[in-house]
């Protein structure tokens, strides 16, 4: 089983807290990338039957990658850590370690998981101040890719 968290959001920061059924792991997710929206779209796509999805998480410097795998009605997932999701030329950016993997992950167990804890952070001021503007200060900015669409989206492929 697999159970992703978040704890303090803000400033650009978002704490996400990946537990398996024998350990927790802390992320520290930037700005650079949408985690909220990410993970609503893993879960949608595994929802969907996809073959594969991915989530990147940038951590300034490195990455993260958050790979789940069609297998038959399930998925396997695995969070691995690369080296830098902006270096250039690409490929510099080196896989450094496989964080773990959990086998036989249910779509709709996961689904459900992701979309209970998506409506319990979006109220959160961190999450509503997401974007930072171009002078890089914290502003509400209502057209990020995570909205109360990515949600409704996520609560409607969990009732077909």
């Amino acid at each position: 089983m697999l159970k992703i968290t978040f704890g303090e959001i803000e400033h650009g920061w978002a704490q996400m807290w990946f537990d398996t059924d024998s350990e927790r792991l802390t992320v520290a997710a930037s700005y650079l990338t949408e985690p909220f929206a990410d993970l609503a779209d893993v879960a949608f796509a595994m929802l969907q039957g996809k073959p594969e999805a991915i989530m990147q998480l940038a951590t300034e410097p490195g990455e993260y990658r958050l790979i789940a795998t069609k297998t038959d009605s399930t998925y396997h997932l695995r969070l691995e850590r690369w080296t830098d999701l902006f270096c250039c030329p690409k490929e510099d950016n080196k896989l450094e370690a496989l964080l773990f993997e959990v086998p036989e992950v249910a779509p709709k167990a996961f689904g459900l998981q992701i979309l209970v804890e998506l409506k319990r952070i979006a109220p959160l001021s961190g999450v509503q101040e997401w974007q930072m503007n171009d002078d890089d200060e914290m502003n509400p900015v209502p057209d990020t890719e995570y909205s109360g669409a990515k949600i409704a989206e996520l609560e409607k492929a969990l009732m077909e």
